[in-house]
């Protein structure tokens, strides 16, 4: 008997953001089995002429009144929604960042690999995109993006995410790492979250958020005059105010030599 194909979403929070959202869009909409359907933007008060313009008819909505700078309000908010979309009849619900692309490096790519998975969660390698002034032109968002990718580096601590589960983890912000059930009293006790990794290696979670230098810096400058929780210290390098410092955190991976060449058949997979 045949296998019933799996029915997977992908929930993103979004606050009138216009760098990633159109790119983010076209690319689940390829692998999803109800393209744009099976979307689902968590808006935290964007522009009615921005939703309008960007979403409407590309993905389905869920507003939130939460403020999208308050880092534990958000995250509760997408833990609260994956239960919901459960309840829809989605075998996995795959939260991400509008920044984040999943791949998956086989024949048929992601949505083959979803329709047919069959673990209850899996964990992506985690690589960021990332461009080097000194060796590369600036970035040009009219022309496709892949064909400007150049280099990445794995960051493992980072992006190894399990984000792709059937089941409801108990994920640490950023959905970075989970306790596991198996855990002693004592580790959940001290709020400690363990990498508890199932990783396929032709699974890719890409990091886009170092794209383009000059607007990243950008961004992060822009960030820093917010008014941040003195509670906790969650975007932490969003906080950085001295511009040496962002630069420092921008360049780290490449100081440390851990920089490489995207592999071609990645950048055909992702096709953006």
């Amino acid at each position: 008997m045949k296998k019933n194909m799996n029915k997977s979403a992908v929930i993103c929070p979004i606050k009138n953001e216009t760098k990633y959202i159109s790119k983010f869009l076209e690319y689940y909409s390829r692998h999803l089995p109800n393209g744009g359907n099976d979307i689902w933007i968590l808006n935290f008060d964007s522009d009615k002429e921005y939703l309008k313009e960007y979403i409407h008819g590309k993905a389905m909505v869920i507003n939130s009144n939460v403020d999208i700078w308050n880092p534990v309000g958000v995250f509760d908010e997408i833990k609260k929604n994956i239960k919901l979309l459960r309840k829809k009849g989605y075998d996995y619900i795959i939260p991400l960042d509008v920044d984040e692309f999943i791949v998956y490096n086989k024949e048929g790519g992601l949505k083959k690999y979803l329709e047919n998975l069959d673990k209850d969660y899996v964990t992506c390698s985690g690589y960021e995109i990332i461009h080097i002034p000194e060796l590369q032109e600036p970035f040009d968002y009219s022309k496709k993006w892949c064909d400007q990718f150049e280099y990445w580096c794995q960051e493992k601590n980072n992006y190894n995410k399990t984000v792709i589960s059937k089941i409801d983890l108990n994920w640490c912000i950023g959905f970075h790492a989970f306790k596991h059930d198996k855990m002693s009293s004592q580790e959940v006790e001290n709020d400690e979250f363990e990498k508890y990794e199932v990783i396929d290696n032709n699974l890719f979670l890409l990091h886009l958020h170092k794209i383009d230098y000059q607007s990243t810096i950008k961004k992060h400058l822009d960030a820093s005059k917010l008014e941040w929780s003195k509670d906790n210290n969650y975007n932490w390098h969003y906080r950085i105010k001295e511009l040496p410092a962002v630069k420092k955190w921008y360049f780290t991976p490449i100081l440390n030599k851990r920089i490489h060449e995207v592999p071609k058949q990645i950048l055909e997979k992702i096709n953006i």
